[in-house]
């Protein structure tokens, strides 16, 4: 939602960053009611451009149409159909069989950081929550952390029940 009311002047390539203060509205049949001029929490966030190939592209793409929305179709804000449209042909051109939406990704994204980074400070960081305990939600389990930590217990017990059986004999 915060991408698709994205504005062309809410990308600040002196700081390298898009700053995310809009937010499109829509109805419970995704119908498109309008844009936000502030996000859920009434603040604005600061996602960092970074790599400079990716700066580069996002410099000429904004030289592109006379739409202030970063991305439009006839000078007006991409519908949440069309988005979804546009990601099931991705996914249908490089093989990925999932059924996915934009609220999934960031789940998903919640969850490959916690894995990662074992730090639910950085998924509250990544995702842009206020209230860590929803950050905690996106984060899900860390299934990387958890097999590390079974296997930790299983060679622990391993070498006790062998400590065990020389004190025995």
């Amino acid at each position: 939602d915060r991408i698709l009311a994205l504005h062309k002047s809410d990308i600040d390539l002196v700081n390298n960053w898009i700053i995310l203060q809009h937010t499109a509205m829509w109805s419970s049949k995704k119908e498109f009611l309008g844009i936000k001029n502030r996000l859920k929490n009434g603040k604005n966030d600061f996602v960092p451009i970074g790599d400079l190939k990716l700066k580069s592209i996002i410099e000429k793409y904004l030289q592109c149409g006379d739409s202030e929305f970063l991305f439009s179709i006839n000078d007006e804000i991409i519908k949440y159909r069309k988005v979804q449209y546009e990601y099931n042909k991705v996914f249908k051109l490089t093989g990925i069989n999932i059924d996915c939406s934009t609220h999934s990704m960031r789940n998903t994204m919640g969850r490959k950081v916690n894995e990662e980074m074992g730090s639910i400070d950085a998924v509250q960081a990544v995702i842009g929550h206020d209230d860590i305990r929803m950050s905690q939600l996106y984060a899900g389990k860390n299934r990387k952390l958890q097999r590390e930590a079974q296997i930790a217990v299983a060679n622990s017990l391993k070498k006790n029940v062998q400590g065990c059986a020389k004190e025995e004999n």
